[in-house]
């Protein structure tokens, strides 16, 4: 068995005899070199684990570096295409410049012949030929004559001609512009190759040219990529109207986080529930320009002058945020002074619960005597939440005074049953725990969502209600925060108090109106309703109904009732739909006894 290294200490001093027993126990307390540590024995495991990359922004980040191999390979497609219509133009200046060739070859041909023609006639005209000979030299001329005139007036009328709009009147022109200075001993081809030349180097220039501003675009939009990194990493300061506006009007930047630095929880709609104001900033991240992450963190706010959250690790917690305030999602949101809605929070110590519960408060009545139970008429129980006086004596006392009151959090320590505070931001040392984690007040209780039907503009929606659940610790004697860890509340729990000490137990689904005192390691089923723990219950298995026609209600399990151990729970079986108060008790033989005490008169 596992014992303090003060009891080991002990045992083993100078002059003393331990016994094999106490051997066995010094070998069981300690970690043996060829053993396994198991997790939960490794120090500082959770906040190791706290400390790591977070998966949303792990996801955040693959995304992004998505988007950026997506815009790359765009670009690359735009360098290819840019790149194709180059080549293409190329080829086609190559063919339209064989194409002219040919074209200048057939011209020069026509024009050799006209000229050895014209050569001919001009010696019959210099030789005095008869005329006959003359004629039939014109005469031979024929169509190569014809179009020789014809060209010569068009080239004429062309170079005479003002309208510079006329695509073929340009051309001649250039063409004008290029004789110009053409002496007799430069060759038509060799021109022609000049040109050539120079109309590859333009497009050698060209290429370049192209080359170079797809560089730069491609460079531009990898530093655009780079800098939308940078800018996702960083955080951009807004208020919740600003952020909402981007989001409404599609301006978000894709990836980015922002940071809400008013946002404030609030509450409305529910006269048992209150915000108690105290502030935090959010961080969201846009996952493109009109929609917003709903996983969010929590970041200490320049708000907090009082240093409320001082001791609290927000960059830990793990929030669930809606930037709407949605009354069809959310029974309490405030659609007035609202920022949007908290719907889930996980802090440090592993608290879950379906909102914020740092902030929303229940109203709870206090009582004129020393001990209220709940043996009161069904009617009460949905407005009536009663707190205990501190001395516990098991005196019932119906009276309470309910325009005195107090606004308790989910997790309260009442100092002297006088000053609220939220038991989820203490962390009391007790000796009775040796591990660091469990030193905590308060930690590892789950809560699950608390839905009701909302009939709104004709429509019935499955709306999202607050749980109205606490647990209230206080020490009259020594004014410390007592133990409320490892609870777990399923589906649809709702309007329950349980008071010191209380850890390790479960309640199943639609349990509500129940009121508990130093639970610990106890079993509540399904669909349960107005029951009542007394103190040092623990190790139960109260079985629940079936369904929400059939629910388990109406009984008060005396102080003490108790199982062997959390492996060998005590078995209670109550009746479904009772319309009288049953009382669970065990005898002085320590039988389990289920009874009605009117039953007895």
């Amino acid at each position: 068995m596992k014992r303090s290294i003060a009891q080991l200490k002990e045992w083993f001093r100078r002059g003393k005899y331990p016994t094999e027993a106490q051997f066995a126990d010094w070998m069981d307390s300690y970690v043996h070199k060829d053993g396994v540590v198991p997790l939960s024995q490794v120090e500082n495991l959770t906040w190791l684990l706290n400390g790591k990359f977070s998966a949303s922004r792990g996801e955040a980040l693959e995304l992004l570096m998505q988007a950026l191999r997506r815009e790359f390979d765009r670009h690359k497609e735009d360098a290819d295409d840019e790149f194709e219509k180059i080549e293409n133009n190329r080829q086609a200046l190559v063919a339209e410049d064989e194409r002219q060739q040919a074209e200048i070859d057939a011209q020069q041909a026509q024009i050799t012949a006209a000229a050895g023609q014209l050569e001919t006639v001009r010696k019959l005209l210099h030789s005095g030929a008869s005329w006959a000979n003359i004629k039939g030299a014109f005469d031979g001329l024929g169509s190569n004559y014809n179009s020789l005139w014809a060209l010569a007036r068009t080239v004429k009328t062309f170079l005479e001609a003002a309208d510079t709009s006329d695509a073929t009147i340009n051309r001649w022109q250039e063409l004008e512009a290029f004789l110009q200075g053409v002496t007799d001993t430069d060759s038509l081809l060799a021109l022609l190759e000049e040109q050539k030349n120079e109309i590859g180097k333009e497009y050698v220039a060209y290429v370049n040219e192209q080359g170079e501003q797809l560089t730069e675009a491609i460079g531009a939009a990898h530093m655009k990529d780079i800098r939308a990194l940078a800018k996702a990493i960083s955080v951009k300061s807004v208020t919740w109207a600003e952020i909402k506006q981007l989001r409404d009007a599609g301006h978000l930047d894709d990836g980015t986080l922002y940071r809400i630095t008013d946002y404030e929880t609030t509450v409305a709609n529910d006269p048992e529930a209150r915000s108690a104001g105290h502030p935090f900033d959010l961080v969201v991240m846009a996952l493109d320009a009109g929609t917003l992450s709903e996983r969010a963190w929590a970041m200490r706010s320049a708000r907090d002058t009082a240093g409320y959250f001082a001791g609290a690790k927000l960059e830990s917690w793990q929030v669930w945020y809606c930037l709407d305030n949605d009354t069809t999602r959310f029974q309490w949101a405030d659609t007035v002074t609202g920022k949007g809605v908290i719907y889930r929070l996980i802090d440090e110590w592993g608290n879950d619960c379906p909102y914020d519960f740092k902030n929303v408060q229940f109203k709870r009545c206090l009582t004129s005597g020393d001990f209220v139970d709940n043996v009161v008429d069904d009617a009460d129980w949905p407005n009536t939440h009663y707190i205990l006086s501190p001395s516990m004596n098991g005196q019932a006392d119906m009276t309470a005074d309910e325009t005195d009151y107090k606004w308790l959090y989910t997790f309260t320590y009442l100092e002297q049953m006088q000053d609220v505070r939220d038991a989820s931001l203490i962390n009391e040392v007790n000796a009775d725990f040796e591990s660091a984690y469990y030193n905590k007040a308060c930690n590892c209780n789950e809560m699950q969502a608390y839905y009701i039907g909302e009939f709104i503009d004709d429509t019935t929606f499955a709306t999202q209600a607050l749980n109205n659940i606490v647990l209230s610790s206080y020490d009259e004697e020594n004014g410390a925060a007592v133990k409320m860890y490892g609870n777990k509340w399923g589906a649809g729990c709702f309007n329950m108090t349980f008071h010191e000490h209380c850890y390790g137990n479960s309640f199943g689904v639609n349990c509500y109106c129940l009121i508990g005192f130093k639970l610990y390691y106890n079993t509540f089923g399904n669909y349960l309703q107005y029951i009542t723990a007394g103190e040092g219950v623990k190790y139960l298995n109260v079985t629940g109904g079936i369904d929400v026609k059939h629910f388990v209600q109406n009984a008060h399990i005396l102080n003490g009732t108790s199982g062997k151990d959390s492996k060998n729970l005590l078995t209670v079986g109550l009746p479904e739909m009772s319309t009288v108060c049953r009382y669970v008790g065990q005898n002085t033989a320590g039988v389990l006894k289920i009874w009605v005490p009117a039953d007895l008169v």
